[in-house]
């Protein structure tokens, strides 16, 4: 009702200055008397954005309030029906919930461990790893040097294609660093 008499009231507002618009703007006047009526129009548009903005904002404002209400009533309504429980039920209870999620946390990682490869199969894996990279640099020496082992002493770039590290592994560093 009270939003009602409000946009009536605008309107007649509107009118009104419609109408006095015009007639300011058709009758013969000086132009200080029409920059007069333009700066008042300026200030009545003013103030009317200035409510309409205010109405806008209160209606927000009046939004938020009212679901903030409705959730509000919704957690009353749940938390009195916990308040409702015996607290001897309601410590059961939370321990039962706990047993189930422990349980349930143990089976997880009972699986994961399963999953999870045994110390003997990570073992023959890394020997796999490390007798497949041995063959490669083996390869490659015997490329490069036409034999599996060779006498890094007379080669003089042999730092360059075998690190120490590589040296090491293929066991041919020995004669090297000695």
């Amino acid at each position: 009702m009270e939003a009602q008499e409000v946009l009536l009231r605008e309107k007649r507002v509107r009118r009104l200055a419609r109408a006095t618009a015009n007639r300011l703007e058709t009758t013969r006047q000086t132009y200080s008397s029409y920059l007069k009526a333009q700066a008042i129009r300026e200030k009545q548009q003013a103030q009317r954005d200035r409510e309409k903005k205010e109405r806008d904002e209160q209606f927000a404002r009046d939004e938020k309030l009212r679901l903030a209400a409705k959730r509000l009533a919704k957690d009353l309504k749940i938390t009195q029906g916990r308040e409702a429980m015996d607290p001897a039920e309601a410590a059961r209870s939370a321990r039962r919930d706990f047993r189930r999620q422990l349980r349930k946390n143990k089976a997880r990682l009972d699986k994961a461990r399963e999953k999870a490869p045994s110390l003997v199969a990570r073992l023959s894996l890394e020997s796999a790893r490390d007798k497949a990279r041995a063959q490669a640099l083996r390869k490659v020496a015997k490329a490069v040097y036409g034999t599996d082992k060779a006498d890094w002493a007379r080669v003089p770039d042999a730092e360059a294609i075998f690190d120490a590290e590589d040296r090491a592994f293929l066991e041919i560093g020995a004669e090297a660093d000695e």
